[in-house]
């Protein structure tokens, strides 16, 4: 996926408010934010194995993991078959990414919105910090305790992930198969963790209500994070190779490119697995707050690459 892609170095995700934190050496930290994944109304069936390192682990126990995921399961609606769900995917991630530093996720089960299965996003982002890759430039704190050698902020966890108490039709089977009225479980926290590890992009366009980023004026493409872009950001390009960076902040120029059906992913890492071409990226041409601009293409869907897709 994108965010696996993404991992050593290229990952980030939006954030929204005011300088939060200071560290010693100068690094500063801002809150993350939420990436949703809704429910699609139209049945679809696909199993894709997991990977093939993580196939190898459970038949040879000796064989250690990349990284290290510990998660805190927050709150009421933790059964024993949740839970082993969740941990099936997590150890299908510590199988792909690698970091020193432990991955600490606060996951719980909260009513949210109709349509609405999850929502997860890094609990912070910090840029400058020691053997940042770019400075003036956010990253999720996963990937920036991973390249800092260190825990950041110990006090806090590093991925906060919410999933829908009132759905009441998940699957927490670990199985080659899922009941035609389920929601494969497992497939749902796969997909949240990518975009806690920072497949996640905050620009966005303004509905009017005035996002904490924006103006309040409809139609406005906006980014904000105290002047600096995210390193997702720097990935970002539309059609014709231009970098969303070049486009003015708060401006319908932005806007554009973001809901034009026509917004790529261009990260050396990406296009590599994609046969040397940018990654599609989610761009309806009405902007769809929590799933535009962060999600693959809807070309991905019933390929074996549909993880990361909107729904």
């Amino acid at each position: 996926s994108l965010a696996l892609l993404s991992s050593a170095g290229s990952t980030a995700a939006g954030a929204a408010g005011a300088l939060a934190a200071r560290s010693p050496g100068g690094a500063d930290s801002i809150p993350g934010s939420t990436v949703l994944i809704r429910l699609d109304p139209r049945a679809r069936q696909r199993y894709v194995p997991p990977p093939e390192v993580f196939l190898r682990q459970s038949t040879s126990p000796d064989q250690a993991a990349g990284a290290n995921i510990v998660v805190n399961y927050l709150g009421s609606g933790w059964t024993a078959e949740a839970r082993t769900a969740f941990e099936y995917a997590v150890t299908i991630w510590e199988t792909l990414i690698t970091s020193p530093v432990p991955i600490v996720v606060d996951a719980q089960f909260n009513p949210m919105g109709p349509g609405i299965l999850g929502g997860t996003g890094p609990t912070d982002l910090w840029r400058d910090f020691p053997n940042a890759p770019q400075s003036n430039t956010w990253y999720s704190v996963a990937t920036a305790n991973k390249l800092a050698n260190t825990d950041l902020n110990p006090s806090a966890a590093d991925i906060q992930a919410t999933f829908n108490s009132a759905y009441s039709d998940w699957h927490f089977g670990t199985g080659s198969s899922t009941p035609l009225n389920k929601i494969n479980f497992s497939t749902v926290v796969l997909h949240e963790l990518g975009h806690g590890l920072g497949f996640s992009g905050s620009m966005r366009v303004d509905n009017g209500s005035g996002y904490i980023e924006c103006t309040g004026v409809p139609g406005i493409g906006c980014y904000g994070y105290s002047s600096f872009p995210t390193i997702y950001y720097r990935y970002t390009k539309n059609g014709a190779g231009t970098p969303l960076l070049a486009f003015p902040n708060f401006s319908t120029a932005l806007a554009g490119q973001l809901t034009n059906n026509s917004l790529f992913f261009d990260s050396p890492g990406a296009k590599f697995a994609n046969g040397g071409n940018p990654v599609p990226l989610y761009a309806p041409s009405t902007w769809l707050q929590g799933s535009s601009y962060s999600h693959l293409a809807e070309s991905y869907n019933n390929t074996p690459d549909a993880l990361m897709t909107f729904s």
